[in-house]
C-alpha cells in the first residue's frame, strides 16, 4: 500500500511548480490562505504558533512525503499555525480543488491518508499523555527517541543521526518546560554519552541504551 501510495502521489504533484525553500524560511504564515496544497519532496518542515513573548512553540516537524495544511485541505479550517524550513526543502504545490478531486478517485491513497491521520493524533495523545505524567528526563528521553523513530537516520544497527538542528528551546517547548531544564537534561544525556552533538545535528550512539533509560 504505502509503495502505490507514494507512486501515486508523486505522479499527481508532479505536474505542478516545485519550489526552492532555504533554511529558516517561512513557507506559511499563521493567518494567510494557503495558495494550495503543499506535498514535501525533499527535507524538513516545522509547524508552530508563536507565543506573545514571540516564541515559537513547535508541534511537529513534516518529513518528505508529507501534506500540509490538512486542516485547511479537508475542514476548510483557517491556518493559524507557521510552517517554515528546517532544513532546505523542496515543495510541490498543488490547487485545492485539484487535490480533493484526486484523493475522492483514489481509493488507495484516501486508505493511507486517513491511517496517517490517525497515527498523527495516536502520536498527538502520547505527547499530551507525556507532558501530564513524566518528569523532565524521562520526557526528553521519549522526544530525542522519537526524533529517531521519525527522522533519524540509521549509522548502523543501533546508531542513529538526527538530520535536523534541534535547539534546547525547541526541546523545552516540546516537553513543556523551561529552557535551563531541557539544557540540564540534555546535559545529563551527554555526559552519560547517550547523545552527541554535532554540526546542525545530534548522533544517538546507541537507541537501545537510550530506550533502557526509561526502564531504569
Amino acid at each position: 500500500m504505502p509503495h502505490v501510495f507514494n507512486k501515486r502521489v508523486n505522479e499527481f504533484f508532479s505536474h505542478y511548480e516545485l519550489i526552492h525553500y532555504n533554511r529558516a524560511e517561512v513557507i506559511l504564515r499563521a493567518g494567510d490562505v494557503p495558495s494550495g496544497v503543499y506535498f514535501l519532496k525533499r527535507g524538513y518542515v516545522r509547524m508552530y504558533i508563536l507565543t506573545p513573548q514571540g516564541d515559537a512553540l513547535m508541534f511537529h516537524i513534516f518529513r518528505p512525503g508529507a501534506f500540509f495544511p490538512m486542516m485547511w485541505v479537508i475542514n476548510n479550517t483557517p491556518n493559524s499555525y507557521y510552517f517554515d524550513a528546517l532544513t532546505p526543502v523542496d515543495i510541490y504545490r498543488a490547487p485545492k480543488e485539484e487535490f480533493q478531486a484526486f484523493l475522492k478517485k483514489s481509493p488507495h491513497v484516501l486508505e493511507e491518508f486517513n491511517r496517517r491521520i490517525l497515527a498523527g493524533l495516536s502520536g498527538l495523545l502520547h505527547r499530551m499523555e507525556m507532558l501530564i505524567v513524566d518528569e523532565a528526563y524521562p520526557k526528553t528521553v521519549k522526544l530525542i527517541l522519537y526524533f529517531a523513530e521519525q527522522f533519524g537516520e540509521t549509522e548502523d544497527d543501533d546508531s542513529v543521526m538526527l538530520p535536523i538542528k534541534v535547539t534546547h528551546k525547541d526541546i523545552a517547548s516540546w516537553i513543556g518546560t523551561t529552557r535551563e531544564t531541557a539544557s540540564l537534561q540534555m546535559e545529563s544525556l551527554k555526559k552519560q554519552q547517550l547523545v552527541e552533538y554535532r554540526p546542525r545535528s545530534i548522533f544517538i550512539p546507541s537507541v537501545s541504551a537510550l530506550r533502557h533509560q526509561l526502564a531504569s
